[in-house]
């Protein structure tokens, strides 16, 4: 389930921003990973409403501006869900999530791209905002002829060669 592999990513950045800060107690650690974690899904759930190629660019034709954006996005939400969630001021959550989601976020867009990681992919955060991914074209055949079945000559039969 997406969810619980964001919540693993955020836990493996959460170190300055969530684990070792004293704003948030040991025993709360979990439920602000959570947080943020839940704070990103739903950034990217609101991106899908809006349409589908917003969404798409992001993982397949990453730019700087856009991640920057969705970042800013998700950022926003969490800081706003850290504080009522937890009481704490808007320094402080802003602290939190600057130590947290820019690294979540690069690394949640180089593993959807990754082809040796399995961990995230299109498909499943697609699936996970409640969308359809687009079918990848299939890659034509070796021999460069779509794939289709051509007819061959079997035994018994001529083939007449015009000189």
């Amino acid at each position: 389930m997406l969810l619980d592999q964001l919540v693993k990513l955020v836990k493996d950045n959460a170190g300055e921003g969530i684990i070792k800060n004293p704003v948030i107690p040991d025993k709360q650690n979990l439920p602000a990973i959570e947080t943020v974690a839940n704070s990103i899904l739903d950034t990217l759930k609101s991106m899908a409403t809006g349409g589908m190629d917003q969404l798409f660019n992001l993982f397949n034709k990453p730019n700087p501006p856009a991640v920057h954006q969705v970042t800013e996005v998700a950022s926003s939400s969490a800081a706003q869900n850290l504080m009522d969630r937890f009481g704490i001021s808007a320094p402080q959550a802003q602290d939190i999530v600057g130590k947290v989601i820019p690294d979540v976020m690069g690394q949640l867009i180089h593993k959807t791209n990754d082809p040796k990681d399995p961990s995230f992919d299109l498909q499943s955060i697609t699936q996970a905002v409640g969308v359809k991914a687009p079918e990848m074209p299939k890659p034509p055949s070796a021999t460069g002829v779509p794939n289709k079945t051509v007819p061959t000559a079997s035994k018994g039969v001529q083939i007449d060669k015009k000189d």
